[in-house]
């Protein structure tokens, strides 16, 4: 950051009155023991908003949990495939788990009831569990296959009658676990397919026709689904800071007719309503601030960040985009605030200007009618008419830039 910033920040929190009230007790700064108060204060209600904000998001289920992946699982292209008995051993993950149909996507409840309708058919999982069994025979030989494989290219045996007796005892096991392997293979091809089942055609047919309409809602969903966690959170938060400021905008009313030990009293609570009000405030800005930066991560950066970095260096980059932003952020605000100055000081020097060649008081507040030649002072507020020249020494008229006997230059 700019070290010329840190004045600049100084000044801004003089002069803002938020962030004055936020850290001015009574117009003093805040003692240590109010700023650890405030501290505490201000992490307990941190807690408490971010835990209401994800309360409130939760009620936007995510893309993972919205489209389930017993319902992506049916949408997938392995049920049309030729051998539908495949299709055993991922529906029993698909329709094992009963999920609450209210909280997923109307597609996925309409495919969900289908496929539960299906897998109550007569003898349907007493086939499926038959199946999944047969399967995982076939792949532990397969794996015992592939394994003695590996073993009899790396052993050797220096005798050769040891090298026949094992190559023959090899064969043998082959040879065996091969017509088991075809055994298994035979009874997978006596159970039923899907295709035996009646509510199996209309179970599709239904998949078919909901395709595209299943890829559209859910890449619709998981566009839209960033908004819709961010106003959820201005949802849950935009009331609270409502009545934050509303209260600390009235913060500055006093009773009438009290005492003058009521009075210091009333002042003193007034004090501290306006340093906690304005710290709410702020801590809602913040939390506001970082929301909106994280969706503008997820909206503009998030996916070709998690394409091209690893996950690490993917969270570093997050963090360093937040970081960027900020910066950018106090830069552009920097910019305005000379700028805003700049024209501030052009225009006070302009009424200085125009104020003097109408013989007034050169003092914004005042404009009474003076006379530059005789008056050093103002008569009515005591502003100083004359100055002298830092070049010179000369005597000349408080508020013009240039020095009428050297011409230099003095403001």
């Amino acid at each position: 950051m700019d070290v010329h910033l840190v004045p600049i920040l100084k000044n801004k929190l003089v002069d803002s009155r938020l962030l004055k009230d936020a850290i001015y007790f009574n117009g003093k700064l805040i003692r240590s023991y109010l700023l650890v108060f405030l501290l505490l204060l201000d992490s307990f209600l941190l807690v408490i908003i971010l835990s209401g904000i994800r309360n409130e998001q939760r009620k936007v289920p995510p893309p993972a949990l919205y489209f389930p992946q017993q319902c992506r699982d049916h949408f997938k292209e392995h049920n049309a495939s030729m051998d539908s008995r495949r299709y055993y051993a991922d529906f029993s993950d698909i329709t094992e788990e009963q999920l609450p149909l209210a909280e997923i996507a109307p597609i996925c409840q309409e495919m969900l009831l289908a496929s539960n309708a299906l897998s109550r058919s007569q003898n349907f999982w007493l086939h499926q569990k038959e199946y999944m069994n047969l399967l995982g025979q076939i792949n532990a030989i397969q794996h015992t296959r592939e394994r003695d494989i590996e073993e009899q290219k790396n052993h050797s045996t220096p005798i050769f009658g040891g090298i026949v007796q094992e190559v023959d005892s090899y064969q043998m096991k082959n040879a065996h676990l091969l017509a088991r392997e075809k055994q298994l293979k035979k009874k997978i091809k006596s159970l039923p397919t899907m295709e035996n089942y009646p509510l199996f055609p209309k179970f599709e047919q239904l998949v078919q026709s909901k395709q595209k309409k299943y890829a559209r809602k859910k890449a619709s969903y998981e566009m839209w689904y960033p908004w819709y966690q961010y106003l959820r959170m201005l949802f849950f938060i935009v009331p609270f800071s409502f009545i934050a400021w509303l209260a600390h905008r009235n913060n500055d009313m006093l009773p009438t007719n009290i005492t003058i030990l009521e009075v210091e009293i009333a002042a003193n609570i007034r004090s501290l309503g306006m340093v906690i009000n304005a710290n709410i405030l702020l801590l809602i800005i913040g939390v506001i601030a970082a929301y909106t930066i994280n969706l503008m991560y997820v909206l503009l950066f998030q996916k070709t960040v998690e394409e091209f970095l690893p996950g690490g260096i993917m969270s570093l980059f997050k963090y360093l985009l937040i970081f960027v932003v900020i910066e950018v952020g106090v830069l552009v605000w920097k910019y305005r605030q000379k700028k805003k100055k700049a024209q501030a000081d052009k225009a006070k020097k302009e009424a200085i200007k125009k104020a003097i060649l109408e013989s007034l008081c050169s003092n914004g507040k005042c404009r009474i009618k003076v006379d530059y030649k005789d008056h050093k002072f103002c008569p009515a507020c005591g502003h100083t008419l004359k100055i002298v020249c830092p070049h010179c020494n000369a005597e000349v008229i408080n508020g013009l830039p240039y020095c009428k006997y050297c011409g230099k230059k003095i403001l």
